[in-house]
């Protein structure tokens, strides 16, 4: 018994809408569907949304980047240019003259140990984990306002 229930399980879950997104030049975020095994991708603007600070580290890194931004979203942050700004945050907090590094070169230091870039990355990575449970939050509840649309537009659910 519990190995079909587990089996169903696994089925509703390959059939569930994936949240995709990529940290590169920007931050791209997709919802991927599956509709009679067809994958129908949603385009959205997710790395768009305000960035909403979780901790006192995250209020000064906004109100750092606020000085060159008059708007700071994800994408400001969880992207390649993102980390150079996080990178650069992470030296003038330190009072350190900050170096114009690119993405690139900032991984590498990283991989090297050099400690003010692995903080860079952690910080990056910490707010792209906040950035994916808001944006699941979002896809659900729109996943689930769809389908209750759908089933009282067919009579199955009453308003």
């Amino acid at each position: 018994e519990s190995s079909a229930a587990s089996d169903v399980y696994k089925r509703q879950i390959l059939k569930a809408p994936l949240l995709i997104t990529g940290p590169g030049t920007g931050l791209g975020v997709c919802t991927l569907c599956i509709n009679n095994q067809n994958l129908i991708a949603i385009e959205g603007e997710g790395g768009h949304a305000s960035f909403a600070p979780n901790s006192d580290l995250e209020i000064r890194l906004l109100q750092f980047l606020r000085k060159k931004h008059n708007h700071v979203s994800f994408e400001r942050i969880v992207s390649g240019s993102g980390i150079e700004e996080i990178y650069r945050f992470v030296l003038d907090q330190k009072g350190l003259k900050t170096h114009l590094l690119k993405a690139p070169e900032i991984g590498e230091k990283a991989l090297l140990g050099e400690e003010n870039a692995i903080k860079a990355i952690k910080i990056m990575f910490s707010i792209l984990g906040i950035s994916l449970a808001g944006w699941n939050a979002i896809v659900s509840s729109i996943i689930f306002l769809f389908l209750s649309l759908i089933l009282i537009t067919k009579g199955i659910l009453k308003p």
